[in-house]
Formats: C-alpha cells, structure tokens, sequence
C-alpha cells in the first residue's frame, strides 16, 4: 500500500496576503480555474498618472497651429478643439519640466483659450469668456436744457384752434426759435434748408421764391395767420416760430398755391423778462445788429421792443444791402381769461438786385464771377413795410 506525497506549506504573517493568494491558485490548480479577490489588489488609475506627471518641454514661439502639434508630440495627449483658431494666432511657447496641465497652460498664454481635461489622455480647448471688469462708479451732472428738444405740442394756424399736431391731419413742420438761433438763421432761405419738401429760389434778387411740392409762389407767406404776399426779403429779428404747412388748404388761408404756405409767428409780450443784444459781424464788411427787449409793466401790462439793422457788401462787384426794422408790441390782460395784443412793425430793405450771371451756350457765362453784369445804380429793389395788427 503505497501513500501519496504530502506537501507541507509555512506561512508567515507578513506575508498572509500574497500567501494566501498563492495558496488558493494552487489549490485549484487541479480544476484548471483560477480564482483572486479583486478586494485585496486595489485598483490603479494609470490615467491620471499622465497629467500629474512633469515631463521636459522645449517648444519655441510659434504658430499656435503649430505649437499644440508639437505639444501633442512631446505629451503623448490628445489635444482636441471646437473652437476655430484665429489665422495667425501666436503661442508664446512653453520650455521646463511641467506637468502636461501646467505646459498647455503656458502654450496658450494670451491666445483666449484654455484647456479642459476630460481624462488623463484627452484635453480639449475651449474659448476663454471675457473677463467681468468693475469700474468706480462715475457721476454726472449736467443742467437740464429744454424738454423735448426743438419740438412742438400743437399751434393754432392748421385748423384756427389750438390743436395738438398730432390731431392735425396735414404735414407740418416747425421752426422754434431755439432752432433759429442755434443755427443763427436770419432769412427763410435758412429756414427751409430744415424743411422737407420746400427749396428757395433765387427771385430775381429781389424777393423771397420758395417752390412747395414743386408749385413756385411768392404769395403763401402769412404772418399770424394772416396773408403777407409782398415781395421782398423777410427777416427773422421779430419771429418767434416759423411753421410750414404742406398741401392744399384753401378752406383755412383762401386762396393761394396748392402746395402750401409759411407762417410766421411773431413775438409778443408776455410778461417774461427779455434782454437780448446780438452783434454780428463777417467778411466785405458785413455789421449787423439786433435786439429783443421785454418786461412785464404791471400784472395787466407788459410790453416787448424787437429790433434789427444790417449793413453788407457783398463779393460781387457794386452789390450791397441795408436794412432795418423795428417792433414793438404791448399786450394787455384786462380778466384772467382775456388778453389783448397789439403790434406795429416798420421795415426797410434796400439792396442792389443781384440776378447772378447770364447763360451762353447753354451754361452760365464765362469770365469772373465777381463782375456785376448790368448797373448797379440802377438795378436795386427796395421795401418799405409798415403793418399793425392786434389780436384778442
């Protein structure tokens, strides 16, 4: 009778694990199966190894193009990107022992992008967002100046009431006298250089032509509502708004142009405190003067004085004007819901009338522009306006 072998194993203590591993292979060696427990191996991230490892980097400024594929090369990462590069994009370049992080970090120094780690092996690059500043708060103060700028409520010429111009069913436009002197105008022919559908012509150097949606006139101009068809130059010295109504409206002024007409509206006192001097002066010896006076006398009583005079040569030879005017107006409220207003306006105007320069073949005549072609002596045209008015 035969025995079998026994096999005698010694285990120590320090080593039970691995022991006790080695033990169980062979027990089961006979089986063929092989079993371990994955409890007593714990696992390790080789994964994350990669990018807290520091690695010696040598990549120039270049191409930033360029730079991450020679930082894909010496890192072993997968560098990857949904943003585009810009053509010419620069990298400052990375050199020293870096961790992968630390080195992409330093690659990509002021290019706006930064990189995320998805895992040990893969980077992407995403663009940086723009940085939230703070300033110190900053005061500002300034004096309030007039509501609504240069606009205009309602007015009582469209429609003989006052009416907001909104409701007014007709094109308007108004020139306040804030507008007028801060564009110094002194004619309506700057007046309607702001007004669409409205262009002045030359009249024959001697009156005011504006041609309204294409009709040429003389006779739409009104003062207060009133008809004003003299031809000459109007002034601006004495007016408080001027105000272009566009279109046919022969049911409110009679007759006239279909295209429209001007109005002027003229100062008056109203008890406000006026003190106003204006001095002008400008080449070929150009003066001019005005003046706008106005108090309030008494609860019932206030008075205004407009004035105005005005002397030029002008760049053509013998052509010069000189004009004056004067209007004073008192305005008197005898209730509280009645107000009387009375004015009277002298004006004068004397000029050479200057029709510009003849035409030959076609197109204006040559030689210099400065020649008066005619007589001055004898060519000028002069006016003499004397009108009251008062209103209740």
């Amino acid at each position: 009778m035969s025995s079998k072998p026994r096999t005698r194993l010694s285990i120590s203590r320090p080593l039970a694990t691995s022991a006790r591993v080695a033990l169980l292979v062979f027990a089961s060696a006979g089986t063929g199966a092989v079993s371990a427990e994955a409890s007593s191996v714990p696992r390790q991230e080789p994964a994350l190894a990669d990018t807290l490892t520091k690695r010696a980097f040598d990549i120039p400024r270049q191409s930033l193009a360029s730079a991450l594929a020679e930082f894909r090369r010496q890192s072993g990462l997968r560098v990857t990107s949904n943003v585009s590069i810009r053509p010419g994009a620069l990298s400052p370049g990375v050199s020293g022992t870096l961790t992968p992080s630390a080195g992409l970090r330093a690659l990509l120094a002021g290019t706006g992008l930064s990189p995320v780690f998805s895992d040990g092996s893969t980077v992407a690059l995403k663009r940086d967002r723009a940085p939230v500043q703070t300033i110190a708060p900053v005061e500002v103060v300034a004096k309030r100046g007039r509501k609504g700028g240069y606009a205009v409520g309602g007015l009582t010429s469209a429609t003989k009431t006052a009416t907001l111009l909104r409701d007014v069913p007709q094109s308007i436009t108004v020139v306040t006298k804030d507008q007028i002197a801060d564009q110094s105008m002194q004619n309506m022919a700057d007046v309607v250089r702001y007004v669409p559908g409205i262009t002045m012509g030359q009249g024959e150097g001697n009156r005011d032509q504006p041609t309204i949606r294409g009709n040429s006139t003389s006779a739409g101009f009104f003062v207060d509502g009133v008809r004003d068809d003299v031809q000459y130059f109007r002034d601006l010295y004495n007016v408080e708004r001027v105000e272009a109504l566009k279109g046919a409206n022969a049911l409110i002024f009679g007759r006239g142009v279909g295209g429209g007409v001007i109005n002027r509206v003229s100062k008056e006192a109203d008890w406000s405190p006026v003190r106003e001097l204006g001095l002008q002066g400008g080449s070929y010896d150009n003066k001019r003067v005005t003046t706008d006076l106005g108090q309030g006398l008494s609860d019932r009583l206030a008075v205004r004085l407009n004035g105005m005079y005005e002397s030029s040569d002008q760049f053509r030879h013998g052509v010069s004007l000189e004009r004056w005017g004067i209007n004073p107006t008192l305005t008197i409220a005898p209730t509280s819901r009645t107000k009387v207003t009375v004015g009277f306006e002298h004006f004068n105007d004397h000029r050479t009338a200057d029709r510009g320069l003849p035409s030959f073949a076609g197109g204006p005549a040559g030689g210099d522009i400065k020649t008066f072609f005619g007589d001055p002596d004898v060519s000028y045209a002069r006016a003499r306006v004397d009108a009251g008015a008062a209103a209740v």
